[in-house]
């Protein structure tokens, strides 16, 4: 399993207050005097907090700034793939901030992380909490006017693309929240991170299939061709460092994470990076070179949509 770096919520919140009222060397401090926290760790958080005073956002954006929701796939403890010693939800969690310091340096973007590997973001647990009973109600609110549409014909059923695994109760309240949330926030783009898998009849033995996928919302949601548009930009760019497993983004109705009822105006897409048994993610050493450009990859994508549309 990847590494994970105790209370980094926590210290990333102590350096972006020490960034915006101390300086980079009192937020380094505060690294020097903590546990536990390789080199790398600090490195990362620091840029993290350095590139982006709000990455947990407090304040509602303003119209000059492009604004960015990561969301690595499934619960900190639970869910996704596995193999061997390492898990899909944990290598999402990489994947995001290692985008987030990527676009750190540029100006125009507001990058909000959902998780890391320990913990949800303080913002979006409170919301989930506070919020649960206005998320539930708003889903069944939205779910009911799709079927309606449906049932008088006016959106037609369109078979999944590919088979989703179901949502828990509890993960459905946190996807469709963070839908709600994204709206309500002015968020441009939502990214939802993941490793694809496939049926394994012995889960340490690898299966056939590599490759990414990329999914969009269906052409007949709201926010199909602002999606489009994005996600062919990062699709351009992964095919450098990862062959495509189908040579075209896949559409989808009823993934809540890419606005499922209609429940997002945001662009979205939902990335499968490749198989969780790749051979490259196997060993840490070509596995971190394989997350670094996955990750680098993408931000490329996110910068070149941006530059057409922003």
């Amino acid at each position: 399993m990847a590494k994970r770096t105790m209370g980094k919520y926590f210290l990333l919140d102590m350096a972006v207050a020490m960034l915006m009222f101390g300086g980079l060397f009192a937020a380094l401090g505060l690294f020097l005097l903590s546990d536990g926290d390789d080199a790398d760790n600090v490195s990362a958080v620091i840029h993290a907090a350095r590139a982006s005073v709000a990455a947990f956002p407090d304040v509602k954006p303003t119209a000059d700034v492009f604004n960015i929701l990561l969301i690595p796939g499934h619960d900190v403890d639970d869910g996704g793939a596995c193999y061997k010693d390492y898990c899909e939800r944990d290598l999402t969690a990489e994947v995001a901030a290692k985008i987030a310091i990527a676009l750190g340096n540029d100006s125009r973007f507001k990058v909000t992380v959902a998780r890391d590997g320990q913990e949800w973001n303080p913002i979006l647990r409170d919301y989930f909490a506070n919020e649960k009973q206005a998320i539930i109600d708003w889903k069944t609110e939205h779910q009911q006017e799709s079927k309606a549409l449906m049932d008088v014909g006016k959106i037609k059923y369109v078979p999944d693309m590919a088979f989703h695994s179901e949502a828990t109760p509890e993960m459905s309240v946190k996807l469709y929240g963070m839908n709600k949330w994204a709206d309500e926030n002015g968020i441009d783009l939502v990214i939802n991170l993941h490793f694809n898998d496939s049926m394994r009849p012995k889960s340490y033995v690898p299966g056939g299939y590599k490759g990414f996928t990329i999914f969009i919302p269906e052409s007949q949601m709201k926010n199909h061709a602002v999606s489009k548009a994005a996600a062919s930009s990062v699709f351009k760019e992964l095919k450098s460092v990862e062959a495509p497993e189908l040579d075209n983004l896949l559409e989808d109705q009823s993934l809540i994470a890419l606005g499922a009822s209609g429940t997002l105006e945001a662009a979205s897409m939902l990335v499968e990076y490749a198989y969780i048994y790749e051979k490259k993610l196997e060993s840490e050493a070509t596995r971190e070179q394989a997350l670094e450009e996955f990750a680098q990859m993408t931000a490329a994508g996110i910068v070149n949509y941006a530059n057409e549309t922003f």
